[in-house]
């Protein structure tokens, strides 16, 4: 499950609440609604700290 830090919005001070709890800047926290991701980060609320393991792109091999 991917998992999120929270920055604050465009003044980067700005907490979120959702479903029963209260997050505060630097919260890192992989429970927000699905379908508020998409606007969280666009709008600057929230970057991707870590992809699922299923997100994640495999690294090229290096050849030597």
């Amino acid at each position: 499950m991917p998992q999120y830090r929270i920055t604050g919005g465009p003044d980067k001070t700005a907490g979120l609440e959702y479903k029963t709890k209260r997050v505060e800047v630097g919260d890192i926290v992989e429970d927000i609604p699905r379908d508020s991701i998409k606007w969280l980060r666009e709008q600057g609320y929230i970057e991707v700290v870590t992809k699922s393991s299923s997100d994640q792109i495999a690294d090229p091999k290096v050849e030597s």
